[in-house]
């Protein structure tokens, strides 16, 4: 989620408490569990040929099996990755 970089951390608090009044479960602190514990960034992430590779195999398992619900993923050719690694993609 790359886009909440550029947001303050109050900002995202208060996006994320905005998001949880579209739905009446979030009203209700019984339905709240645990945060997840988010992994740190893989060392690979800065090695722009095992990058390539990586999102290479995620684009073809999306392929296999995401493609059903979500869509054909974009075409590797018109992703790049900026200096911050931020996925963009060309229009």
């Amino acid at each position: 989620m790359s886009i909440f970089d550029q947001l303050e951390e109050r900002d995202v608090g208060s996006l994320v408490e905005f998001i949880k009044t579209l739905s009446p479960g979030w009203q209700q602190r019984t339905n709240y569990v645990p945060a997840v514990a988010i992994a740190d960034r893989p060392t690979w992430f800065d090695e722009p040929g095992v990058f390539r590779g990586q999102a290479e195999k995620g684009r073809q398992a999306f392929n296999q099996r995401g493609i059903a619900c979500h869509g054909e993923a974009v075409s590797p050719r018109r992703l790049s990755v900026s200096s911050s690694q931020e996925w963009t993609a060309r229009r």
